[in-house]
């Protein structure tokens, strides 16, 4: 057997192995040398760019932005790794906004989604939207950065006063509803009122609309309901006898001893029911002004936060692409 000829025959095969090996990791470096610089240009523009997108307002090309710069690269992790340990790297990647860490599609898809569902006022599925943000960027340990931090508590906190805002809303409606039925209400019990002092007058109580709460302004029947063809400020009870003597009035009344007594009861009687009737009436729509007002307002303020969920996202998105 010829054991020089082997051994050279195995020498050329281990070096064949060595140059084809030292092949492959110069080809693989020289890849990842260009892929490296070619994201150190292109994440520097597509960051200005991803900025622009959200300051037009054109969510959809900053979604499709940050999918393409927050992609998982093997360049991406050779670079993480080798500026964890050189300074003068990690502060290049630093200024050139090129991201160390990957985040799925689905996850920043869900991010994006927040803005939509926030905005249609969907408080429910806003909280676990944002819950499972939360959840996922803590599982890929991203929580522990500042600015990110700070933006997922303004999402919570724009989202937490939402909730609670639209529970007012709620609880107003329902304060509306039944203060408008109390005024309801109270309209007819006066509108009643008046028809019993008509027929203790023999007249007709003025029934057109907007005049249920109309009393006299002065003389003997100041603070009573008016009643048709019976004029204001008459100033003595014999001419209030004249006046309905002339328009074919008559004052319904059973006793004859102390009629006197009987009809200026009467009176008193239906002006202090008149008074409690309207007082509770205007109390009420007082109450409903305040509580439209501040509806009004509340609803201003949910929009401006609908509004602000948009910065909110800007921030939390700029923040895993810095």
């Amino acid at each position: 057997m010829n054991y020089y000829k082997l051994a050279n025959n195995t020498l050329t095969l281990k070096s064949g192995y060595f140059v084809s090996g030292i092949s492959l990791l110069i080809v693989f470096l020289f890849w990842i040398s260009v892929d490296i610089f070619a994201n150190f240009y292109k994440s520097s523009l597509s960051y200005e760019l991803l900025k622009q997108a959200f300051y037009e307002k054109e969510y959809k090309s900053a979604l499709e932005i940050s999918k393409i710069r927050l992609a998982p690269r093997i360049s991406n992790k050779v670079l993480v790794k080798f500026s964890n340990i050189i300074p003068s790297l990690d502060n290049a990647v630093k200024k050139r906004h090129f991201p160390k860490k990957s985040i799925p599609k689905n996850l920043q898809q869900t991010i994006f989604s927040l803005g939509p569902l926030v905005k249609d006022n969907n408080v429910s599925e806003s909280v676990k939207n944002a819950s499972d943000i939360k959840n996922s960027l803590k599982k890929l340990h991203i929580l522990g950065s500042k600015s990110v931090s700070n933006a997922l508590n303004n999402i919570d906190e724009t989202i937490n006063t939402l909730k609670i805002e639209n529970n007012n809303i709620e609880k107003y409606s329902a304060d509306l509803e039944d203060l408008k039925g109390r005024k309801e209400r109270l309209k007819r019990r006066h509108i009643l009122l008046s028809e019993e002092f008509g027929i203790f007058l023999t007249l007709k109580p003025v029934s057109k609309k907007g005049t249920e709460f109309e009393v006299y302004k002065s003389g003997v029947l100041a603070g009573l309901p008016v009643l048709e063809k019976l004029p204001d400020a008459i100033d003595s009870l014999p001419k209030l006898k004249e006046e309905l003597d002339k328009i074919g009035g008559n004052v319904n009344i059973q006793a004859s001893n102390n009629a006197y007594e009987v009809f200026t009861a009467r009176l008193l009687s239906t002006r202090d029911s008149s008074e409690r009737i309207r007082n509770e009436y205007n109390q009420i729509s007082n109450e409903i002004n305040l509580i439209e007002k501040e509806t009004e307002e509340t609803k201003k303020s949910i929009k401006e936060k609908q509004d602000s969920i948009y910065d909110n996202i800007k921030d939390l998105v700029l923040a895993l692409n810095n």
